[in-house]
């Protein structure tokens, strides 16, 4: 596989899945550590970090590395962990209903695709975890471009479970912060628990979709891989 492939892939899984997570982090942190009960607003205690920042920018460094480090960490929790907590979701990945439908649909419409039945995968019983990675690795194996497609989705599914893991912790930043200050009432408090609660709601409810069209993209790749002159018997 060519280095310059590896390295968009790379940075393409950083971004989605490890800056933007470890950043919101950082900030979470940012506000709970600095916060009092002097503190009036929300950037606040934001202003003061910019500020040791804007004094000493060789902070900067460190604040990406904290930043990356808190995101590498949420990025090694398992993804379905996340379907696991929210209870409407807990179906296990991946969803066997959704291969199902994408294989019928496929058959259903063969002719209009041009596709040879004989070749669609014959799913006698539940797709596990192990076939699923098996089907990622023919086609990072034999067809990296195709692979790298798939791989922007399987990275945005990463992304809304990194972000709904920090919108968990900045709401137990927010109850922290409440406890510290006796109560939520104070208005940082009140913010930084309304925009958690908001990104843990907006991110978490949509998760079963992103995950269900990884699980779509992934195996139309592959079942379109197999229909090529390549693999020809």
């Amino acid at each position: 596989m060519p280095t310059s492939s590896i390295l968009n892939r790379m940075g393409k899984v950083d971004f989605f899945a490890v800056l933007p997570t470890g950043f919101y982090i950082l900030i979470v942190g940012v506000i709970v550590c600095i916060s009092n009960s002097e503190t009036q607003s929300f950037w606040e205690p934001l202003n003061i970090f910019i500020e040791e920042i804007d004094k000493n920018p060789s902070l900067l460094i460190l604040v990406f590395f904290a930043a990356y480090l808190a995101g590498s960490i949420i990025r090694a929790l398992k993804v379905r962990w996340v379907e696991y907590f929210i209870p409407p979701f807990r179906i296990t990945f991946p969803n066997n209903e959704t291969i199902a439908k994408v294989l019928a649909e496929l058959k259903g419409n063969a002719a209009v695709a041009s596709l040879k039945t004989d070749k669609l995968p014959a799913i006698d019983k539940p797709v596990t975890t192990v076939v699923f990675n098996y089907w990622k690795d023919v086609l990072c194996v034999n067809n990296p471009v195709a692979f790298d497609y798939y791989e922007s989705y399987e990275a945005r599914a990463r992304f809304f479970a990194g972000m709904f893991w920090a919108g968990v912790l900045g709401v137990f930043g927010a109850i922290v912060l409440a406890i510290r200050m006796g109560g939520i009432d104070q208005g940082t408090t009140w913010f930084l628990f309304t925009v958690s609660a908001i990104i843990l709601l907006t991110f978490g409810s949509q998760f079963r979709s992103v995950r269900d069209q990884e699980v779509t993209v992934l195996l139309s790749i592959y079942v379109a891989y197999h229909q090529g002159p390549k693999n020809e018997q």
